[in-house]
This record gives structure tokens, C-alpha cells and sequence, in this order.
């Protein structure tokens, strides 16, 4: 059992998830600063404030609830993720054709 969330694989992993969304996301556009790449790091960053709160929590029903919406989480970063593929493929097919 972890006496700390620190201690946890899964918050230090969240902490690394965090670090390079963050390198990532300072080559997108200016114009996103306060939209899509905005939403990408507060996503991520969300992960890791999230497992920490749960730690504090004292029941593991709670707990496990937490981690599950993590998931969750991942999953939306998942989603931005592509879309933002998507947005560089526009861009570039975009820019051929003017």
C-alpha cells in the first residue's frame, strides 16, 4: 500500500503524460492558445490533480471510481490527440493548394 500519491506509478506516469503535452502542444498555433491547446493541457494536467485527490480520499470504493474516470480522461486526451493530426493534415493540404 502507497503512503503518498507521489509514491504511486500511475501519478508519476500522469506527471510524464503531462511534461510532454506540454512540449507538444507549443508547436501548434497561436490562434489555439486559448482553444484546442488550452483544452489539451488542462486535460492532462487534470489527470494527475485528479489521482492525487483521490488518494486523499479514505475509501477505496471512492478510489476506484477516481482511477475509472481517469480513463476517461485519457480517453478525451485520445480524442484531442487525432484532432489535432487532423488539423495539421488540414493545414498542410490547405496550404498547397493556395
Amino acid at each position: 500500500m502507497y503512503h503518498s500519491f507521489e509514491e504511486m506509478p500511475v501519478w508519476q506516469k500522469s506527471l510524464e503524460l503531462s511534461s510532454k503535452v506540454f512540449e507538444l502542444t507549443i508547436s501548434l498555433p497561436r490562434s489555439e492558445d486559448y482553444g484546442l491547446t488550452s483544452q489539451i493541457r488542462r486535460s492532462s494536467n487534470s489527470i494527475s490533480g485528479n489521482i492525487a485527490e483521490a488518494f486523499g480520499r479514505m475509501a477505496l470504493r471512492i478510489r476506484k471510481t477516481f482511477m475509472f474516470l481517469q480513463e476517461d480522461r485519457q480517453t478525451k486526451l485520445k480524442v484531442i490527440y487525432f484532432m489535432v493530426l487532423l488539423l495539421g493534415i488540414l493545414m498542410k493540404i490547405l496550404a498547397n493548394q493556395y
